[in-house]
């Protein structure tokens, strides 16, 4: 598992950024984030104490995340995530428990990480792409007119 803070770390994909409220409004609360990466998933969690749920919003919109809400007392938030390629967008959850907001952002079986089987080239890509499924064919074609021509002879 990999683990990533916004504070300390180059994120493994895209960037957060602080979303523009109103032109001339600075956010006066910034929720922490955080990005852990497991096999299938990555896993944003959004340090929100004092923020009820209901005062949260998530959108998805391109291929942007949007979280914003509002910490009464403390004015309006919104945090823009750009995704990774490899998201099932579809499956995005979302949990708010005990002031911390986790998003589940699974990742699509073809960004999820496999194992890659060495071939002794032997019909496979490589074997067929310089030629080596090819020669024991080619010898047997030989030796075949060897024995045509031999005939012929006699």
């Amino acid at each position: 598992m990999k683990y990533w803070s916004l504070w300390n770390d180059a994120l493994p994909f895209g960037s957060w950024r602080d979303g523009m409220l109103d032109s001339y409004e600075t956010p006066a609360f910034r929720p922490v984030v955080d990005v852990e990466e497991t096999e299938t998933h990555f896993m944003v969690s959004l340090d929100v104490p004092g923020v009820s749920k209901k005062d949260i919003t998530i959108e998805l919109r391109d291929n942007e995340l949007l979280i914003s809400g509002e910490r009464k007392s403390h004015g309006k938030f919104q945090r823009v995530l750009t995704l990774p390629t490899g998201i099932e967008t579809d499956k995005i959850e979302a949990e708010h428990r005990d002031g911390v907001l986790t998003v589940a952002l699974p990742k699509s079986e073809s960004a999820k990480p496999r194992r890659i089987k060495i071939s002794e080239g032997e019909g496979s890509f490589f074997g067929k792409f310089l030629g080596k499924a090819q020669e024991p064919k080619r010898e047997i074609e030989t030796k075949e007119v060897s024995k045509t021509a031999a005939t012929h002879a006699a």
